[in-house]
């Protein structure tokens, strides 16, 4: 603060020093010994008329009104005050950062040098647009803390910024409770979910029948019972302050009612027990096959047998009579013939008296 005086003819200037806030009939101290200005106030008496002050590294809370005062040997002289105001460098932010949008970021107060800006406390190297402002063209990536401050006085930034990015609800989707197909009479509930900033402040229901789309209720859940005239797509509409997104359709089917399910399984259980039933029969009728089969062949080599023994009897001069169920005779063709006819008929039998 420049400052200079002219001594009063014949005194002695004993003192020079600056005071703050001076108020008539009370004099304040000497700032250079005041402790929140220790080490920052240099005076300059480069003559004998100087009396400059010189304040260093200067503060919000050195805002004050400043006065000079000149003491001699016989009379105290104080000058008319300094008004200095010290203010924070301040960002300041143009309007709403809306993705998609263009915000601009000013450094307020700053009225001299160059800025740098900062988000999150790293350097944005060739972002500013000029010496006091920050454009940008606003997607969720931007969204953070800004500061700015004068190139050669970095450790002094303004304070942080938040810089809030908004858009309109995104990725709306519909949920189903039960989920795929659900009989005619049971409850069913959808949910509708999106992500927005602002959240979304309202959820609007349709369902679709034909060519036409019908409002049927709003909220972010909705619950019905399911019957062919509430059965459809649906979908809903999610709305925030800046726009509204629809999600896409979803199909809630009617898989029928709980007396045609029952009709079912009753059915399918019938049909299961005929298979059954049919599958038991082939297989006892097989069996009963093999049975008979395998009796008969028994009763054939039974049959075979007691023939031979009964022949070796005859030749051996046995005069017993027996029965036989088949007489082989080797002496010609027709015999043979004749034999194989008889093996070949079920339960033949025939008496011979040698």
């Amino acid at each position: 603060m420049p400052c200079s005086f002219t001594p009063p003819a014949g005194q002695t200037v004993t003192k020079v020093y600056w005071v703050i806030n001076y108020v008539l009939g009370f004099l304040p101290p000497d700032i250079f010994y005041t402790p929140q200005y220790v080490g920052r106030v240099q005076y300059s008496r480069d003559n004998e008329t100087d009396c400059t002050l010189t304040l260093s590294n200067v503060r919000v809370t050195d805002t004050a009104q400043y006065y000079a005062r000149i003491e001699t040997n016989s009379r105290n002289t104080i000058s008319h005050y300094v008004n200095l105001t010290v203010k924070d460098l301040a960002v300041q932010i143009s309007g709403p950062a809306i993705e998609g949008h263009e915000v601009k970021l000013s450094c307020k107060h700053c009225i001299l040098g160059h800025l740098m800006w900062r988000k999150n406390g790293d350097i944005f190297s060739d972002a500013q647009t000029s010496d006091k402002e920050l454009i940008l063209h606003i997607s969720t990536d931007d969204e953070g803390n800004y500061s700015c401050a004068l190139k050669g006085l970095e450790d002094h930034p303004s304070p942080p910024v938040k810089l809030n990015i908004m858009y309109p609800p995104k990725n709306t989707s519909v949920s189903v409770s039960p989920a795929g197909d659900v009989l005619e009479g049971a409850s069913v509930t959808l949910t509708c979910s999106s992500v927005a900033n602002p959240p979304v402040k309202g959820y609007t229901w349709y369902r679709q029948t034909g060519d036409e789309t019908t409002e049927v209720g709003s909220g972010e859940t909705i619950t019905f019972t399911l019957n062919t005239t509430t059965a459809g797509p649906y979908h809903c509409e999610a709305t925030n302050q800046i726009a509204s997104q629809n999600s896409s359709a979803v199909n809630v089917s009617l898989a029928g009612s709980w007396r045609q399910h029952v009709a079912l399984i009753a059915g399918g259980a019938v049909l299961l027990t005929i298979a059954l039933i049919v599958v038991l029969a082939v297989v006892m009728s097989r069996r009963e096959r093999n049975m008979l089969s395998s009796t008969s062949d028994s009763r054939t080599r039974d049959i075979n047998t007691q023939g031979s023994a009964d022949a070796q009897r005859v030749d051996s001069g046995d005069p017993a009579d027996a029965q036989y169920a088949s007489v082989q005779f080797k002496s010609s063709r027709k015999q043979q013939d004749s034999t194989v006819q008889l093996q070949q008929e079920e339960v033949v039998y025939a008496t011979v008296h040698f």
